[in-house]
């Protein structure tokens, strides 16, 4: 529901008077039912700048929950609500912005639960309220901007434990879903939605552990997250993402494929996924000789220096294509 031309000035000048009168007008705005015009969204972010905590930590909370759209196409502002969320604080107003902000789409989000200096309470709040969707959102983006070169592998390790966790004795979770807006907005739950968020988690989250193969100095960590691996659905994730890098899947059985040899039951699918991976590379290496044989035809000269580099491996090479 729009506001009347009226009623708008009313709430604008509201918002711009006392601490009175300002709570008034965000009370009011608060309504489900209201949407923001981009005059009432101005004067809201204008209120942020207030030193009255509660009063622009109101503003804030509306905006994130009211104007997802505009926060995910205005990046500094997206920011300073981010900042204002992951700042430790136990009032119940920062909680519900964190809940807002899972609303803003994965590539454009700023909220990084890891670097809330009190995450281990963010989520069990978010248990506590049966907020799960947004806390596989959270995870799914913390998982996919971790990079082993610049970030702790303390804070992964946290991420997978809370991930191992997130879905324990919740068999009756579901994702919210709002449709529609304004007087015909809907609230929904649904457990397929969850399904979804979840595996694109555990998709996020398989990736930043194969990252671990090539660490800083070409360190293989991915040994130090065995006790992760024996959780069936991530090992699987893991094993599919290393049968499509069939060089990453050749380091890892090299070194010993942690968590999953040790175990009789996952072996066949471990076989399973490293037949997947000698597909992938018969394919690679087609590919790569076939192209090389194309280029060489056209620089024999080169082809004659580069063709030495070839030799400790020419007698396998020309299974795929001849290549004098």
């Amino acid at each position: 529901m729009r506001q009347e031309p009226g009623r708008e000035y009313v709430l604008r000048q509201g918002l711009r008077g006392t601490r009175e009168e300002a709570a008034e007008a965000l009370e009011y705005l608060e309504k489900d039912e209201l949407s923001l015009t981009p005059a009432l969204l101005h004067e809201l972010l204008c209120l942020l700048q207030e030193r009255e905590k509660d009063l622009h930590m109101r503003a804030a909370v509306l905006v994130a929950r009211k104007a997802p759209e505009y926060l995910a196409e205005n990046p500094h502002i997206t920011h300073l609500l981010a900042g204002l969320a992951q700042w430790p604080s136990e009032a119940e107003l920062r909680y519900e912005l964190i809940i807002a902000l899972a609303a803003i789409p994965e590539k454009k989000q700023q909220f990084h639960l890891p670097l809330c200096p009190d995450r281990d309470k963010v989520v069990s709040f978010l248990k506590r309220e049966s907020e799960t969707g947004p806390l596989l959102s959270f995870l799914q983006v913390s998982f996919y901007r971790w990079q082993p070169d610049v970030d702790d592998t303390s804070d992964l390790k946290w991420m997978l434990q809370v991930l191992r966790t997130c879905l324990e004795g919740a068999q009756d979770a579901h994702a919210k879903m709002t449709l529609g807006s304004g007087e015909a907005k809907q609230l929904f739950l649904s457990r397929a939605l969850l399904d979804v968020i979840a595996d694109e988690a555990y998709e996020a989250a398989a990736n930043s552990m194969v990252s671990c193969l090539r660490g800083p100095g070409g360190d293989h960590r991915l040994e130090e997250m065995e006790e992760y691996l024996s959780d069936h659905r991530l090992g699987s994730k893991v094993l599919e993402i290393l049968a499509r890098s069939p060089g990453s899947l050749a380091l890892t059985v090299e070194d010993g494929i942690p968590g999953w040899c040790r175990q009789a039951e996952c072996t066949p699918e471990v076989m399973r996924k490293i037949c997947l991976g000698i597909r992938a590379a018969d394919q690679a290496l087609a590919t790569l000789v076939k192209q090389y044989r194309n280029l060489a035809t056209n620089d024999e000269v080169a082809a004659g220096e580069c063709h030495k580099l070839l030799e400790p491996v020419i007698d396998r090479l020309t299974f795929y294509l001849p290549l004098k």
